[in-house]
C-alpha cells in the first residue's frame, strides 16, 4: 500500500461547528501541515449538516499517518474538541483503486 486517504468527520453539538473550527485552525491544522508525510490536511463544512466538518487527509505511507495519530498536537486536538461534538469523528482510511482518478 503507498498513499493514504483520510476522511474524518466531525459532528458538533448545535451551535459549536465554529468553536470546532477555531481548534482545528489554531492547534491541528498548521502543525499537521509540517508533519513528515503530510500531503493534504484540510477542513471542510458539510453543506447538508450545518453541524459537520470534515477533513479529507493525504498521507504518503501507513507509516506517516501511524505517526501524526501519535502527535501532541493532535491528542490535544481530539481532547478539546470531545466536549464540543455530539460523539466520536467518522473515521475512513482508505487506499485509491488501481482504476479511476
Amino acid at each position: 500500500m503507498s498513499e493514504v486517504i483520510v476522511v474524518a468527520a466531525i459532528t458538533a453539538k448545535p451551535g459549536m461547528r465554529d468553536q470546532v473550527e477555531v481548534l482545528a485552525r489554531d492547534v491541528a491544522i498548521d502543525a499537521t501541515h509540517r508533519e513528515e508525510g503530510c500531503m493534504t490536511y484540510a477542513l471542510h463544512r458539510d453543506v447538508r449538516n450545518h453541524d459537520r466538518v470534515v477533513f479529507i487527509e493525504r498521507w504518503t505511507t501507513q507509516e506517516a499517518l501511524d505517526a501524526h495519530l501519535q502527535m501532541p498536537h493532535l491528542k490535544e486536538f481530539i481532547a478539546a474538541v470531545g466536549p464540543l461534538a455530539v460523539g466520536p469523528p467518522d473515521l475512513y482510511v482508505l487506499e485509491a483503486c488501481e482504476y479511476g482518478e
